[in-house]
């Protein structure tokens, strides 16, 4: 099927979610109101809770990239570009698109999902690598 690559916001009182949480655990357990105040805790102080819910509705935060995949990053970061010229260089830096980078790792639990590393130029003009931590859907695979 299409991929539409759209998302959308769905509006769950945390209450509701930590009952959902509790209903699924064995009645016999004498302390699942302390582990779901725990989880549901840490999970509203970390802004994750949205995970827990995912999961006990069924839902996986799967991830179309893997470690080592070639893309192109739309997200910005702050780079240096040679506004002079090649005999007298200037450098300047500038809010500009990441481009290709590589994957380094995944993580479906974090906002910022995918470690990116890529090449850009310091601000003495050599090329040196950097890694950032971006959105998954500001990538691209190359092919």
């Amino acid at each position: 099927m299409k991929k539409f690559n759209q998302t959308i916001s769905v509006q769950v009182e945390v209450d509701t979610i930590a009952q959902m949480l509790l209903s699924s655990m064995d009645k016999t357990f004498k302390h699942s109101e302390s582990v779901v105040e725990a989880i549901i805790g840490s999970a509203v102080e970390a802004g994750n809770v949205g995970y827990v819910y995912n999961a006990l509705a069924g839902f996986t935060n799967e991830i179309d990239f893997k470690a080592g995949d070639k893309v192109i990053c739309t997200e910005t970061v702050y780079q240096y570009v040679n506004t002079g010229t090649v005999e007298a260089p200037k450098y300047e830096r500038k809010d500009l698109p990441i481009g290709e980078c590589v994957v380094e790792e995944v993580n479906i639990f974090k906002r910022d999902k995918l470690t990116v590393r890529f090449n850009c130029l310091n601000s003495a003009g050599v090329l040196s690598d950097d890694s950032r931590n971006v959105r998954h859907n500001t990538c691209t695979q190359t092919s």
